[in-house]
C-alpha cells in the first residue's frame, strides 16, 4: 500500500481515495497474480503519464478479500479512510468496516441509518466514526467506547461531516463540523455533556434572473 497519509479535512476531495478501489492494474498484488496464473506482469504496458511538477508517482495495490467481494455486488454511496480502517456506507443505510487487507471487521450494528449514507468521517485515532444519511440523521459511533456517541435528526440535510482529529481525547470537548447550506460547529459541553452548536458561515445562493 502507499504510505501516503491523509488529512480528514481533505480526504473526501482526494481522488486517490477512489483510485484505491478502482480497476487500475498498474501495480498488481501478489495475491492477485497468484489467483490468475496466466497473468504476466512483465508483459503489461502502462502508458506514461505526465505529472505536474513536484507531483509524486504513486504505486497502487489492489485490495481484495471481503471488500472486493462486497463491492462486486453493490456500490457504496460513501467511503472514508483512516490509518486503521476503510469504512463504506451503502444505500440501505448500513456501514461496514474493513482493514487494509480487505478483511471485513464488523457492521456498525447500532446507530443504523434507514436511508442512504452520504458522508463518513473518522477521528484521528479511529476511535469514532461519524456518518450522515440522506434523511438528515447524524450519528457518531464509538468503535472503542460509547462515551461520546451522538445521534441527531437534522431538519436541514447537510452534505458533509468532519470529526475533529482529537474528537476522542477526554477534556478537549468533542467537536465536529457539518456543512450544507450552512457550516455548523457542534461541541459537546464538558460539564453538561450536551451538544452546543455554533454558526460558522452560510452559503449564499444567487439565482440568475433571466
Amino acid at each position: 500500500m502507499s504510505e501516503r497519509k491523509y488529512n480528514l479535512v481533505d480526504i473526501r476531495n482526494d481522488s486517490f481515495c477512489q483510485s484505491i478501489l478502482s480497476n487500475v492494474d498498474s501495480t498488481m498484488s501478489e495475491s492477485y497474480v497468484d489467483g490468475y496464473g496466466g497473468y504476466n506482469i512483465e508483459n503489461t504496458t502502462v502508458d506514461d503519464t505526465v505529472f505536474a511538477e513536484g507531483e509524486p508517482r504513486l504505486n497502487y495495490e489492489r485490495i481484495l478479500g471481503d471488500l472486493g467481494q462486497c463491492f462486486s455486488n453493490q456500490s457504496p454511496t460513501a467511503v472514508t479512510f483512516s490509518d486503521k480502517f476503510i469504512a463504506a456506507g451503502f444505500k440501505m443505510g448500513y456501514i461496514l468496516l474493513f482493514d487494509y487487507s480487505g478483511l471485513g471487521h464488523k457492521e456498525i450494528p447500532t446507530r443504523k441509518h434507514n436511508t442512504k449514507i452520504i458522508c463518513l468521517s473518522f477521528d484521528e485515532k479511529s476511535d469514532y466514526l461519524g456518518s450522515l444519511s440522506s434523511d438528515g440523521m447524524l450519528s457518531v459511533f464509538g468503535l472503542v467506547s460509547s462515551t461520546l456517541n451522538v445521534i441527531l435528526n437534522l431538519k436541514e440535510v447537510p452534505t458533509t461531516i468532519c470529526l475533529a482529529p482529537d474528537y476522542s481525547v477526554q477534556g478537549k470537548g468533542a467537536r465536529l463540523v457539518i456543512g450544507g447550506r450552512s457550516l455548523l460547529l457542534y461541541k459537546k459541553g464538558l460539564l453538561s455533556g450536551k451538544l452546543e452548536v455554533s454558526f460558522i458561515s452560510k452559503i449564499i445562493i444567487i439565482k440568475k434572473i433571466h
